[in-house]
């Protein structure tokens, strides 16, 4: 029994050895770390979100303060009112398609804002210079003394033969095309026919592009009215009603 207790180490035995003692196993907490760190945000977004509530419901405890809570009267008269009506101004578009349409027109011919006919001014002619004849030659040195000539027969010359003319027939005389886009225009429809013949005076007066045409004054019946058309033919009237309009003149073509 001696020899086996020598041989066999206790546990309180001095020489035990070393890497035969039990290992004791270390738990390390790695789950308190991060719950504190969610802990400590969390308390920050709560800190954040009552100082940013209490300055907004401070704010809105001042504005709610400032008024004096009195109720608003509305007003007994309308607010809101409809304009007056106004007559649409005519144009000068809607005269002229509604001219052309045959409906009757009042038109008032404005002659301060026409045109003026452009003046041909004359200018002196070129005198032509002066053209020098040149000078005559030197008078022929003297005859020289003819020589005797031979008594021999000369025979005359025979007459030359003149060509023969050829007829040429005529040119083809062009012949005129009549202008397009109609030719009569209507410049107007006044109350009177005196009102018409005083129109056309003037305007045919101030367009001389005007005072080659055949005027003519047609009364029509508008209800119990009676118009008087003044209206111009002999020219190319899309043409002629162009150059009204431009100069500011009511026109339209009729025929």
């Amino acid at each position: 029994m001696t020899d086996y207790s020598r041989d066999r180490l206790g546990p309180d035995d001095e020489d035990r050895l070393p890497w035969l003692e039990p290992v004791e196993e270390e738990y390390e907490d790695s789950g308190s770390g991060s719950g504190r760190l969610l802990l400590w945000i969390a308390i920050a977004v709560l800190v954040v979100a009552v100082v940013v509530g209490g300055f907004f419901w401070l704010r809105g405890k001042d504005q709610a303060s400032s008024g004096d809570g009195a109720l608003i009267a509305a007003p007994d008269s309308y607010y809101k009112e409809r304009p007056a009506a106004e007559a649409p101004a005519a144009g000068d578009d809607e005269i002229v398609y509604s001219a052309s349409k045959g409906n009757e027109v009042e038109s008032v011919i404005d002659t301060s804002g026409a045109a003026e006919t452009p003046v041909n001014i004359d200018r002196p002619p070129v005198a032509t210079p002066a053209v020098t004849p040149p000078a005559a030659k030197p008078a022929a040195a003297a005859a020289k003394p003819a020589a005797p000539t031979a008594t021999a027969a000369v025979t005359p010359p025979k007459p030359a033969l003149k060509p023969a003319v050829k007829a040429t027939a005529p040119e083809p005389v062009a012949e005129k095309i009549p202008a397009s886009g109609g030719s009569m225009i209507q410049i107007g429809a006044f109350s009177s026919e005196a009102k018409a013949k005083a129109a056309w005076k003037t305007l045919s007066g101030r367009f001389s592009f005007l005072a080659g045409l055949t005027e003519s004054v047609v009364p029509v019946q508008s209800g119990d009215k009676t118009l008087y058309r003044l209206r111009a033919s002999g020219g190319n009237a899309r043409d002629l009603c162009g150059r009204l309009r431009t100069a500011g003149e009511t026109c339209s073509v009729v025929g």
